[in-house]
């Protein structure tokens, strides 16, 4: 049997065909089981039903594409002269922080599209 340690430093080479590692069982590494809040309301018929359609009309049009990756290329252009000037003081290469800022908010991009696409997949199915 594997340790966590090791399943955990080497997820990143655990990919399936849907793009998610996965962590644990058959779940992907980013699922949390719900807390002492959350799993209450959610269990509440009537607070699930609101939670569902409001969950709904935030995923179709704020969280797209559209409306979001403007707001992550703000967040890129204005973040960028701080990044290289952190990495000059701290003597580091400036092209680096830069790349590795570029890699970031690339993966919030994916994440956004993936993340959209799970919430309604989970939805439809529980039409």
């Amino acid at each position: 049997m594997k340790s966590i340690r090791r399943v955990i430093r080497n997820v990143g080479q655990h990919w399936v065909g849907d793009g998610f590692p996965r962590f644990g069982i058959g779940r992907p590494f980013w699922w949390r089981d719900g807390g002492d809040l959350s799993r209450p309301l959610l269990a509440h018929r009537e607070f699930y039903a609101r939670f569902k359609k409001r969950l709904t009309e935030m995923t179709d049009p704020f969280f797209t594409e559209e409306a979001m990756f403007p707001k992550i290329e703000q967040m890129q252009v204005a973040l960028e002269p701080e990044v290289r000037l952190r990495a000059r003081l701290r003597g580091g290469d400036e092209q680096a922080a830069s790349a590795q800022l570029l890699q970031v908010c690339d993966a919030l991009r994916q994440h956004l599209v993936a993340r959209r696409e799970f919430v309604r997949d989970a939805l439809r199915k529980e039409e």
